[in-house]
């Protein structure tokens, strides 16, 4: 008699990510066009809604940022702007987060017209 295999089922991920690029709006739209690089230096917080909750506060590396393990439900999303840049988009950003899904928002920047 040959054993048959059984298959062990795999756990569904329970938590959700946040993601996400700053780029460098050179045209100060507010719309990431293709040709328009992705920005360093940029601080997000993700700050979940319900108190007390965790936060998170990552550096943009190469303009992109990654918040891994968020349980699911609604948090902040701040940008804070690289030094001698201003946001040509929301600073602040609500998100919804779902069990083994992925948000993903983005930010521009311009260079501060101001002395």
């Amino acid at each position: 008699m040959t054993p048959t295999p059984t298959t062990t089922p795999t756990a569904t991920p329970s938590t959700g990510r946040i993601g996400g690029s700053i780029w460098y709006d050179t045209n100060r739209d507010g719309v990431w066009q293709w040709w328009e690089p992705l920005l360093d230096g940029a601080v997000v917080i993700v700050k979940a809604e319900k108190q007390p909750g965790p936060q998170f506060s990552v550096h943009a590396r190469e303009g992109r940022y990654e918040v891994v393990g968020l349980d699911p439900g609604n948090y902040t999303v701040q940008e804070i702007n690289p030094p001698g840049y201003i946001s040509t988009t929301p600073d602040k950003v609500l998100a919804k987060v779902a069990a083994n899904a992925r948000v993903e928002i983005n930010f521009g920047d311009a260079l501060s017209l101001s002395p």
